[in-house]
């Protein structure tokens, strides 16, 4: 409940020794976690802690953990030195981790174990990390100090990482000594599968550590992004930020299909540079706005382009740049910055051929137009015209069809946008991956206009469980 304070301590007798976690949930039981409110100020708090060989929140001593749902609240869970902060115990593997919404801090306090996932064990022991899935909230996890250390979310000791899937929240992941933030243990675990498509993410590792990936003679895994903000900092510059940690091999396959994403630290990944999701080599271009107008943290959008790029949860940084990657070949797409609650500038960007940085932008060609009010009159705008690479409508924005344009991916509203159906035009979109055609999802919004003759046409197909213009299913 809303200022409730539960503090749950293992006790430290004879008969426990140590082995049990702070709160108890292992294979086959499920803990569910909510709040009353979302105020971070009031929102009840749980503190857990383990003794020696148990989690904070799971196994104890050589036990796996069940399921942990957390929705709201603010969560400490720290082990005493064998066990995750929230996973295994001593030698226990990771169980299954939800993270919906509050603010979750998980700590290993001692031997290589992660903050969220495997346990650890003595000499580099311990378990895989299990399933980690992290939805909203603001999560700081952080591997344990000893031993060949512990990464912030992944397995523990020399066990991989298991399966990690980030969509939303601001995610904080610390590996310590010799393993990554997020992957696998310190000693030789490899990365596991690791998959980010939103959120602000920050994995540091510790020594032979990648950012993202391996511990210490650990294979990367497999990581894919397609969306968010990520900053992926090795332990040291001998170190990839994203791949296998120190001496490790490379087995895994890192793919960039959307997002920002730095690499922090050796400013290298598994095998030199990763692929997109057609296979296709790409490389780091840097979007820097140099204007002061475009500041430190605002959100930007990719909307239209002659390749299919995540855009969700992408913020400027500290210097005003995002961390795009694209193909060498040259090419023109659009960039758009927020201006205002749920209005974005959009600007064109002229990419030449293997450039790296992109700092001079121009804005987009508007056409004149005309559109039928409600009472029969007309007015006038200024409009961008909608082509088959566009894959949004932005709010602030006029947009305006003027010929037959069709579309094989959805088109998604983001704000408040309008849209012109001139007189004799037709645009055709069809939804994919269950998406709808054009996608106006809650809190978004989207008014159409036609001409004095109103023969324009909008034909909008939704995928499989996606709605023609609407939500779809994800």
């Amino acid at each position: 409940a809303d200022g409730a304070n539960l503090t749950v301590v293992e006790p430290k007798d004879e008969y426990n020794k140590g082995y049990n976690p702070g709160i108890r949930v292992e294979s086959g039981k499920t803990l569910n976690i909510y709040a009353q409110s979302t105020d971070t100020n009031a929102m009840g708090r749980l503190s857990a802690t383990s003794g020696k060989y148990g989690a904070g929140i799971g196994g104890r001593k050589n036990a796996a953990c069940g399921t942990v749902n957390i929705y709201g609240g603010n969560v400490t869970a720290e082990s005493g030195n064998c066990g995750a902060g929230i996973g295994g115990g001593h030698k226990g593997g990771g169980g299954i981790v939800h993270i919906f919404g509050g603010n979750v801090a998980a700590t290993c306090g001692g031997d290589s174990a992660a903050g969220i996932g495997g346990g650890g064990g003595g000499y580099g022991t311990g378990a895989a990390g299990g399933e980690v899935h992290i939805h909203g909230g603001t999560v700081t996890a952080t591997g344990g100090s000893a031993g060949t250390g512990g990464p912030g979310i992944g397995g523990g000791g020399k066990y991989a990482g298991g399966t990690i899937t980030i969509t939303g929240g601001r995610v904080t992941a610390i590996g310590r000594v010799n393993a990554p933030g997020i992957g696998g243990g310190g000693n030789g675990g490899a990365g596991g599968t690791i998959t980010i498509s939103g959120g602000t993410v920050t994995a540091t590792g510790g020594g032979k550590g990648a950012g993202i990936g391996g511990g210490s003679g650990g294979a990367g895994g497999d990581v894919t992004i397609s969306g968010g903000t990520v900053v992926a900092k090795s332990g040291n510059k001998l170190v990839w930020d994203i791949g296998s940690g120190l001496n490790g091999n490379y087995v895994g396959e890192f793919v960039v299909k959307g997002g920002s994403v730095l690499l922090a630290n050796s400013g290298k990944c598994r095998s030199g540079y990763p692929k997109n999701g057609d296979g296709t080599q790409v490389y780091c271009v840097t979007n820097q706005f140099v204007d002061s107008f475009v500041g430190k943290g605002v959100a930007v959008r990719f909307p239209s382009a002659p390749f299919a790029y995540g855009d969700k949860d992408i913020f400027t940084d500290d210097a005003r740049q995002v961390y795009q990657w694209l193909p060498e070949a040259a090419g023109t797409y659009a960039i758009a910055y927020e201006n205002g609650d749920g209005a974005f500038e959009e600007l064109i960007v002229n990419k030449g051929e293997g450039q790296r940085l992109v700092s001079s932008f121009s804005s987009p060609s508007k056409v004149d137009v005309t559109y039928a009010k409600p009472d029969g009159t007309s007015a006038a705008t200024k409009a961008i015209p909608v082509d088959t690479n566009r894959t949004e409508l932005l709010g602030g924005n006029w947009y305006v069809v003027t010929n037959e344009v069709s579309m094989s991916q959805s088109l998604e509203v983001v704000g408040s946008a309008n849209l012109i159906l001139a007189d004799g035009a037709k645009l055709t979109v069809q939804g994919k991956w269950s998406r709808a055609g054009v996608e106006v999802e809650d809190g978004n919004a989207l008014t159409i206009w036609g001409q004095d003759g109103n023969t324009g046409t909008l034909d909008a197909t939704g995928d499989s469980e996606g709605a023609g213009i609407g939500g779809g299913l994800y």
